[in-house]
């Protein structure tokens, strides 16, 4: 019975060594999750400042080139606003993408009511050729200011003396709607649930 109750015993002790042994791996593993969970907390929070950050800066420069023209910003935000909302529906630019556009041609132009046609311009032009949204803005306006030397280059072929209005309208002939189609492809829905995302950190921010 003694040999039969120290093994019992031993047997008792090692129960219970195993569980112990077994709850402090169990607390290890949530010290671990914890931590990583906090650890993924604070990178979140800073991808979300970082994102606010930005999309800040990003307004307050658009905000500075209208009132550079002369306009008041108090009126061109909202319709400048609206806009950006209204092509993140339909295509695949992001908010940072179009602002930046709509600030190098309202710098260009000396208009952001026209900086916000040419961007539409542009969006096309970038869907269409692949190059960035900025580049196509560079383009677009150097076309607008009256530089149809470029257009050669994407085989759009404009008479010698042609007007701005008429070399806008040959690159609107060749590129219109591209924005919009690429923007209802998958790799364009995917591009807008990224956007939506990106404006969903910055509202949290």
């Amino acid at each position: 019975n003694t040999a039969i109750d120290g093994t019992k015993t031993s047997s008792d002790n090692a129960h219970t060594s195993l569980q112990n042994f077994g709850k402090m791996i169990l607390g290890i593993g949530a010290a671990i999750v914890g931590a990583k969970i906090v650890k993924g907390a604070v990178a979140f929070g800073k991808e979300i400042a970082q994102s606010a950050a930005e999309d800040e800066a990003a307004w307050a420069k658009m905000a500075q080139a209208v009132e550079n023209t002369g306009e008041s910003y108090d009126v061109a935000g909202e319709a400048i606003s609206d806009y950006v909302k209204r092509q993140m529906l339909n295509t695949a630019f992001s908010e940072d993408q179009q602002l930046e556009a709509i600030q190098k041609l309202t710098e260009m132009t000396g208009d952001y009511s026209e900086a916000l046609d040419l961007t539409t311009l542009a969006m096309d032009v970038s869907a269409a050729t692949g190059q960035d949204l900025a580049s196509a803005a560079q383009l677009v306006g150097r076309v607008a200011a009256g530089d149809t030397t470029l257009l050669k280059r994407y085989g759009i072929i404009v008479g010698e003396g042609a007007t701005a209005t008429e070399a806008l309208a040959a690159v609107s002939a060749k590129y219109a709607g591209q924005a919009q189609l690429m923007g209802d492809t998958a790799l364009g829905s995917s591009a807008k649930l990224t956007n939506a995302w990106g404006e969903v950190k910055d509202a949290l921010g």
